[in-house]
């Protein structure tokens, strides 16, 4: 083999021998940052803002590390069959290792640093309070109270009062509109009357004020109380039967249906009138058949026969009683 040959042979063996060292290098200088990042993690305690500062530092040292060569020993060439030269040791590369910070300096300053920050906090929470600042604090809060009440006076002094008039008149409008209501829901929903005769009682009483509802489109039932007028006079009188009722009255009492009628709110005894209608009869159809409560000499149906639907004022819906309470 020429000494051409011996010489490619160790150019191409220290390519690889670089190429292994820079490898060796790249692994040490991982393991030696993730043994930092251990003893950093095991040592810190709570993040705090100075030991996130120094663990900042650590990375940023950590990051400048650079190795540039690796001492390496040389290794001797193996012999072919024909006669080399050996290589010499001085022609191999030498690389200059930097030197490593030991993760046990920062292991070492980490607490230190943590300890002296608590003792800080420890040194700033145990001070003193002074009562001279308590009281020119609270002095500085009444000072400030008394100023906004001070300015919420000012702004209702500045308020003019509103004018007896005008609230006058406002209270006039509002009676006004009151007024104006009440007589337009008694002229066309409901009506008033005063009571003046006894042939009601002990119900109704002489003087009583009945107030009634005047849509009474559906007709009425029996022992519903109505107000309708006869001869001009407004009387209240009870419904006993309505359409389709045969009523008679005997010497028993009143018949509605053949079937005696038990009025236990009925203190006097149901009579015929000789000048009034006769009996039985068929109530037609769109009228009623009224009475009224105190039976003897009252003017009810027995005189006037069987009443229109349509000429009745309305149904009775609350009393106001004005005397014999």
């Amino acid at each position: 083999m020429t000494i051409k040959n011996l010489e490619q042979i160790n150019l191409e063996f220290l390519d690889e021998f670089v190429a292994n060292a820079t490898e060796a290098k790249e692994n040490q200088q991982t393991q030696q940052t993730v043994e930092v990042e251990e003893v950093a993690e095991k040592v810190a305690e709570p993040a705090t803002s100075v030991q996130l500062n120094i663990q900042q530092k650590v990375a940023a040292m950590l990051q400048n590390i650079d190795l540039q060569n690796v001492s390496v020993p040389p290794q001797p060439v193996q012999s072919t069959q024909q006669s080399a030269q050996p290589i010499r040791s001085d022609e191999s590369t030498q690389i200059s290792s930097t030197p490593i910070i030991s993760p046990e300096v920062f292991a070492d300053k980490l607490p230190e640093a943590g300890i002296k920050k608590e003792e800080q906090k420890e040194t700033s929470e145990k001070k003193p309070i002074d009562p001279v600042e308590l009281d020119k604090s609270k002095e500085t809060e009444t000072i400030r109270e008394t100023e906004k009440i001070n300015k919420i006076n000012k702004k209702t002094a500045c308020v003019k009062p509103r004018p007896i008039w005008k609230d006058l008149v406002f209270l006039i409008l509002k009676i006004a509109f009151i007024a104006l209501a009440m007589v337009l829901l008694f002229t066309f929903l409901y009506g008033l009357i005063r009571y003046n005769e006894p042939s009601m009682s002990p119900a109704i009483k002489d003087g009583d004020l009945v107030i009634f509802y005047r849509y009474t489109e559906s007709g009425y039932l029996p022992q519903d109380a109505v107000v309708l007028e006869f001869k001009g006079q407004r009387q209240v009188r009870r419904v006993i039967a309505t359409a389709g009722d045969i009523v008679d009255i005997t010497e028993d009492g009143l018949m509605i249906n053949g079937s005696l009628q038990q009025e236990p709110n009925i203190y006097q005894q149901t009579k015929r009138y000789e000048d009034g209608i006769d009996f039985p009869l068929t109530v037609p159809e769109g009228q009623i058949f009224v009475l009224s409560d105190a039976r003897t000499g009252a003017t009810d149906s027995r005189i006037y026969g069987c009443v229109k639907i349509e000429d009745t004022l309305g149904k009775v819906m609350a009393l106001i009683r004005r005397r014999s309470i």
